[in-house]
């Protein structure tokens, strides 16, 4: 395996792992370890980080395996986290995205995974009148709803009752 080092301005080599970038990847792990309410932000954290010390779209030879075995995650968790951390920029845009979002296993499966247009436009189909009837019934039955739900999905069947019709 490559070893990855760094050239310091005074011409010496520098192991990434024995410098603030290494620290700054120990901290975020330990938290994200520690399961404390940030988790999903601090794998943000981590994926930027990585980001940010990158040469463009490529870490340095063997970093990566480094990191998965000095962190003890998998190559792919790494991978996650710096999609994650392409996917939004921005620590708001981070919070607007995971908001509904209840743990690190939905983002993946839910925000990180590839879905092509074709897939996406094959799968949708406008309701049948089948599907319209068996949910306003479920509606109707569904006494367990807050009473502030209820206008708005009654519309909402009424938009759905709408278009299948048509």
């Amino acid at each position: 395996m490559t070893v990855a080092l760094v050239i310091s301005k005074a011409g010496e080599s520098t192991d990434p792992l024995a410098t603030a970038f290494g620290a700054d990847l120990r901290d975020i792990e330990r938290r994200i370890v520690k399961g404390e309410k940030d988790g999903i932000i601090a794998r943000w954290e981590f994926g930027r980080c990585i980001i940010r010390f990158r040469a463009g779209k490529k870490l340095p030879n063997g970093l990566l395996s480094r990191i998965a075995a000095e962190h003890k995650i998998s190559r792919a968790e790494i991978h996650y986290r710096i999609q994650f951390g392409e996917r939004f920029g921005t620590r708001d845009q981070l919070l607007t995205a995971v908001s509904n979002c209840l743990s690190w296993r939905e983002i993946r499966t839910t925000l990180l995974k590839k879905t092509s247009a074709k897939r996406v436009t094959s799968s949708v189909r406008a309701p049948s009148k089948r599907d319209i009837q068996s949910w306003t019934k479920r509606l109707g039955t569904l006494e367990t709803l807050p009473t502030n739900l209820r206008p708005s999905l009654h519309e909402l069947f009424r938009i759905l009752v709408g278009l299948g019709m048509k």
